[in-house]
């Protein structure tokens, strides 16, 4: 089997899921094929070169190992469903505990009057959601990124057929985000179970001068001046109101924007 990287590398993004192609050449006289897919892989579509024709293929021909457990695609999908939806209620009572102002989903941004409402609303969905059926594997919003030549998974799909090429794609589970108030200005907490490189990330703050505004990495208990972000200016009236970054890694992260705020009767 031979994994054709896609030339199509775009960024990934804070609460934007992750769309993946792979594409492999098969030897034909193989009776089936293994394909390493990420542990978060979801709605899963499979499509086949034979005899110059491009065609979807049947999901009875397809079974995944899930961490040790066979299982059908049908049963995978609903499963993966499941487990998006507990880590979201797992992140969400984590903010409301913490008392955080602002969570980062999945293509959804929930204010600190929202996060209640939400948890009431996944917590309805679990042990409920029944069978999760794929029959379209496309998430507006999601991107495409380019798959890695080896990737450390629990996730294998096992296809029982050998056409001359095949395409798999999928979704990978999107980078959420807390953020809190400090009293000094915010914490912005990124959240992943998946280890993504240079990852986009921004954050909105009260409109401020350049000068008065910084952002720091905290790792280790250290707290480090991040270099490399844009302070921008959105409306153009000469003060920033918005700060993007790359992150070089994940799986989680913290980082803090710290705003000074003078005594204007200190300095007359």
């Amino acid at each position: 089997v031979i994994e054709q990287l896609l030339e199509n590398e775009t960024t990934i993004v804070i609460g934007k899921p992750v769309k993946w192609k792979k594409k492999i050449e098969a030897n034909e006289s193989e009776e089936s094929i293994s394909i390493s897919l990420h542990d978060s892989a979801s709605n899963i579509s499979i499509s086949a070169v034979s005899n110059y024709s491009i065609v979807p293929i049947d999901s009875d021909s397809v079974t995944l190992i899930d961490e040790g457990t066979t299982k059908t695609l049908l049963e995978y999908e609903s499963d993966k469903e499941e487990e998006k939806t507990q880590r979201q209620l797992a992140i969400l009572e984590d903010a409301e505990q913490q008392g955080s102002t602002k969570a980062i989903l999945e293509n959804e941004v929930l204010q600190r009057s929202d996060i209640s409402g939400k948890i009431e609303e996944l917590e309805q969905l679990i042990g409920t959601q029944g069978e999760n059926k794929t029959q379209d594997s496309q998430i507006t919003g999601a991107i495409v990124f380019e798959t890695p030549e080896s990737i450390e998974s629990n996730t294998t799909l096992i296809l029982n057929e050998t056409p001359q090429e095949i395409t798999v794609e999928y979704t990978t589970i999107a980078p959420y985000v807390l953020e809190k108030d400090t009293g000094y200005g915010k914490e912005v907490k990124i959240i992943s179970d998946e280890h993504y490189s240079d990852v986009f990330t921004y954050t909105d703050i009260p409109q401020i001068g350049r000068e008065f505004v910084s952002l720091y990495w905290i790792q280790n208990d250290s707290r480090t001046l991040f270099e490399n972000a844009t302070y921008l200016d959105s409306d153009l009236d000469g003060l920033v109101d918005r700060l993007e970054w790359m992150i070089p890694h994940l799986s989680n992260q913290t980082f803090e924007v710290s705003i000074t705020i003078l005594n204007v009767l200190s300095y007359p």
